[in-house]
């Protein structure tokens, strides 16, 4: 804004100098002029060139007379016209800068907002939820009363989106949002924090019996039918609540508590459950990780392992998947399935995310700089992919590590688009102007649509490895693989089959013309320094005896 400002000024400046020397100049000519018309006259009337004969011509000749006044015009017309500039132009500075002000502040606010609200139902999302959350629960320390968490799961939400289809399923949630609106006035936050799950946020009560009229109003609002196309359609919801103090004094505690209450509700076939502590015995493993989670990014007991990606037809190591581990000091070795939908459902996805991203990024940067130059391939949930900040992240840790984007792949699970496709579809193409490739995880095995195949700037597709592990007998299962490898290579876009564990698979896969694969005929996921020293010696080639294979396999099964 200053330059543009100084910019304009400068301009302005640059005006009235040349209005001024276009003045100067008309008054120097005009003295030339005058000089010249005068020793001519005074030549004319006494035959020669003399100070008497110059005082001569101007005083007997009336031409000369009006001649002299010639720069006193040029004079008085530059500093008027200089003067008429400069407050035009000054004018014009104050205009322009004002309403440049107000475009850049418009188009602020209008970031601001689309990073704090939903594309789809424009009700705030997760991140201004919790901020809103943390701001209720310090005004409430040292006062009476309560604060009142609660959410709201819709449910049978993935059989609606799957009978109906996407697009019907954002009408649904829109129409879902306006009634919850309804029910909800200041100083509650309704909110959606992702999917089939909203939250409103009450951070002010005088007892419960008000949050019972709440739920109350809520449940007659969602006992109309919604309708589609002149179709009605019959949705319910599992509510659950927390109270502070009562039930947790920090925000983790509270989401962490209230989901449990849904779990519960859900287990019970209830629709409305307050937290109570017994339920917590009840709840699975992945809910009791929910407040172990965030002290296990801080404490680093993540860890990244990768898993090569193979070049089918030369046996080459072209890329490598990163895979998210955490030692766990009850449970062991955990996959990420076990706990990704954890850091969903608690809001900590976006920091653990930010690790793996960081980690992995670093170690491939690392290998480039030992001659180990191979793709990178990173998994992304489905609520990263609407986060707006990713481009910018993953631009400034591309930076910093100095790995090239045409490096990194990002992995989307095909449920990325059911959650915001506006802005999923957004994040995507910017990912992908940075260089960025992107790639399909799981293929076929979620909510399948071939219109995002189009829509979106995708580089590859994976096959998921439920239909690769029964390659061998399942006669059905190899011609959908057929069919998918035939369909990707129609459109242009690389396949990758995963769970290659057997020479079978590798057989006929090659054979059906997929072009890469991963598994454990070619490799576990392995640490950072391993896979480098894999890259180096191509010690997980396809070319193994069939003996060491059995072998290897024999192990494989008793380790798991």
């Amino acid at each position: 804004m200053d330059n543009i400002k100084f910019s304009l000024e400068n301009n302005a400046r640059l005006l009235k100098s040349k209005v001024s020397g276009y003045a100067i100049l008309g008054l120097c000519i005009s003295v030339i002029a005058i000089f010249s018309a005068t020793l001519a006259v005074s030549y004319q009337m006494t035959g020669g060139i003399s100070l008497e004969g110059i005082i001569l011509a101007q005083k007997s000749n009336i031409a000369l007379i009006i001649l002299d006044l010639t720069p006193l015009v040029f004079m008085f017309w530059g500093q008027s016209l200089s003067s008429v500039m400069s407050y035009t132009a000054g004018a014009m500075v104050v205009d322009q800068t004002n309403e440049l002000r107000m475009q850049t502040s418009e188009l602020a606010l209008r970031a601001q907002h689309e990073s704090s609200h939903d594309s789809l139902t424009d009700l705030p999302n997760r991140v201004l939820f919790v901020d809103r959350l943390n701001q209720a629960l310090s005004a409430m320390r040292g006062r009476e009363g309560k604060l009142a968490v609660i959410l709201i799961n819709i449910n049978n939400f993935k059989e609606l989106n799957a009978g109906f289809g996407s697009y019907n399923a954002d009408r649904l949630l829109k129409q879902f949002s306006q009634r919850l609106k309804c029910t909800t006035d200041d100083p509650m936050t309704l909110a959606r924090l992702g999917g089939d799950e909203f939250a409103i946020l009450h951070p002010h009560i005088e007892a419960e019996k008000d949050i019972y009229a709440i739920v109350k109003k809520l449940q007659k609002a969602l006992a109309i039918n919604f309708v589609l196309d002149s179709v009605a359609i019959d949705v319910t919801a599992t509510v659950g609540v927390t109270f502070y103090p009562d039930h947790g004094k920090d925000e983790d505690t509270l989401m962490q508590r209230a989901n449990i209450a849904i779990y519960h509700a859900k287990q019970n076939n209830k629709e409305f459950v307050v937290y109570e502590s017994f339920m917590e015995r009840e709840c699975p493993n992945k809910l009791i990780l929910m407040s172990e989670l965030k002290k296990a990014i801080e404490s680093e007991q993540l860890l990244i392992y990768f898993q090569p990606k193979v070049e089918l037809a030369t046996g080459k190591i072209k890329g490598c998947e990163a895979l998210l581990r955490w030692s766990h000091p009850t449970f062991g070795m955990m996959n990420a399935e076990k706990f990704i939908p954890v850091a969903e459902r608690t809001g900590l996805i976006k920091s653990l995310s930010h690790y793996v991203l960081k980690q992995a990024i670093d170690s491939a940067s690392k290998w480039r700089k030992n001659g180990v130059d191979i793709e990178l391939s990173i998994n992304l949930s489905a609520i990263d992919v609407i986060d707006i900040e990713l481009p910018y992240t993953l631009e400034s840790l591309l930076s910093i590590y100095e790995f090239p984007a045409n490096l990194l792949k990002v992995e989307l699970i095909e449920s990325f688009y059911l959650t915001d496709r506006t802005r999923a579809i957004e994040v995507i193409n910017r990912l992908a102007a940075l260089g960025i490739k992107i790639s399909i995880d799981d293929f076929g095995t979620g909510y399948s649509s071939f219109i995002y195949l189009t829509e979106l700037p995708i580089n590859e597709v994976k096959i998921d490895k439920s239909f690769i592990l029964s390659l061998n007998e399942d006669s059905k299962k190899r011609s959908i693989v057929d069919a998918m490898i035939k369909l990707a290579g129609a459109l242009n876009l690389n396949v990758v089959a995963e769970g290659i564990e057997t020479m079978q698979h590798y057989t006929i896969l090659k054979s059906m013309g997929c072009k890469y694969g991963q598994g454990f005929y070619f490799s576990e996921a392995v640490d950072a320094e391993s896979l480098q020293a894999i890259v180096k010696s191509e010690a997980f080639l396809p070319q193994k005896s069939p003996e060491a294979l059995a072998a290897a396999a024999k192990i494989h099964a008793l380790s798991n």
